[in-house]
């Protein structure tokens, strides 16, 4: 690995590698690789997750959005789009097997060391991939409901232009402007 690369280079190539089955995007990251999101540590425990990754909802894709880098750290804004084909991942553990297609959004901060991949944190949309699968756990409105609908009783009435109105998005409610 050459030590020059830039560290979005070695992000990018990993994820590249990965998304294509290419076993060799592990040597992209350190054997002593810190996981300071939930899952196995080291570069075996990354080729882990990623295998579980494909098990339960490949074969799959990614779509990188944005990319952010400064120095040696790499920020990814993505979508990993797949089908649910199993249920192994902790997440997933009571979750039926739909066979639906998934788009699962992730934010990924990577710092890059002498061309490898060194350590890793992760923010992803649990709840917006199981509202998906229709396993998100029922619950009454949300916040945001409860404060359109106290925006509507307010502003109806008033012969406003602005009006709350409810609008349906795939995956959940939210109330929108108009």
């Amino acid at each position: 690995m050459p030590e020059g690369r830039p560290p979005k280079d070695v992000v990018l190539d990993f994820l590249t590698r990965v998304t294509a089955g290419d076993p060799s995007a592990f040597e992209l990251v350190a054997e002593d690789f810190v996981q300071h999101a939930a899952a196995p540590q080291g570069r075996d425990g990354l080729r882990q997750t990623a295998s579980v990754l494909e098990h339960d909802l490949g074969p799959g894709h990614l779509e990188i959005r944005h990319v952010v880098a400064e120095e040696a750290l790499v920020v990814v804004h993505l979508q990993l789009h797949g089908h649910h084909r199993a249920s192994t991942m902790p997440l997933l553990a009571a979750v039926p097997v739909t066979g639906r297609p998934v788009a699962w959004a992730f934010m990924h901060l990577f710092r890059v060391s002498a061309g490898s991949i060194v350590e890793h944190w992760a923010c992803r949309d649990d709840l917006g991939l199981l509202a998906q699968l229709q396993s998100h756990p029922e619950r009454g409105p949300s916040r945001a409901t409860q404060r359109s609908r106290t925006c509507t009783r307010l502003t109806a009435g008033r012969g406003s232009a602005t009006r709350a109105a409810s609008a349906e998005r795939p995956g959940g409610r939210f109330k929108a402007f108009t």
